[in-house]
């Protein structure tokens, strides 16, 4: 049975590595070979989420399956051009490989709609990169819809991130 909880200072490690296998696998096809050497690096995350854990306002949960860690998820305030009333971001969501396509990601996204609609907002905006499959084809299947916006992610990564949003209630 899935297990979610609040993530603490201690879980940055996990979600590093969580992170940097999800990227290795999910965006092998998308980022060029260099980027995702780097990005695909638990090193590369442990620094960002050892700080964001500890000084962060938005909401970082860590999915467990018995003590297994398969996942972690974050939300916030949306960036400046969606910040209005009523919206909220699902910032990342990520499982390890091994460990997707076991309905963990239907169980962390029930939760997470029923905390934001519980919470009062009537919008969940999401980004993912263009070119990502899987997971656009997972959150169509929830009921997100694509606004048509892209954004750059980086500006030294030569990919673009795709709008998705759901109305709530």
């Amino acid at each position: 049975m899935l297990y979610i909880r609040r993530a603490a200072a201690k879980d940055a490690q996990t979600i590093a590595v969580i992170q940097a296998e999800s990227w290795r696998r999910a965006y092998k096809e998308i980022l060029p070979p260099q980027s995702l050497e780097k990005l695909g690096s638990p090193s590369y995350w442990l620094e960002y989420w050892q700080k964001e854990l500890k000084a962060s306002t938005a909401e970082h949960y860590i999915a467990l399956e018995g003590d297994q860690a398969v996942g972690f998820f974050s939300l916030g305030e949306p960036e400046e051009e969606d910040r209005e009333p009523g919206n909220r971001e699902l910032r990342s969501i990520y499982f390890a490989p091994d460990h997707w396509r076991k309905g963990y990601g239907t169980q962390c996204m029930s939760f997470i709609l029923s905390n934001v609609v519980e919470a009062g907002y009537r919008k969940l905006i999401l980004w993912a990169l263009k070119g990502n499959l899987i997971g656009s084809s997972f959150y169509t299947k929830l009921g997100f819809l694509q606004d048509g916006r892209e954004r750059k992610v980086k500006p030294d990564l030569p990919v673009t991130e795709v709008c998705f949003y759901k109305l709530l209630g």
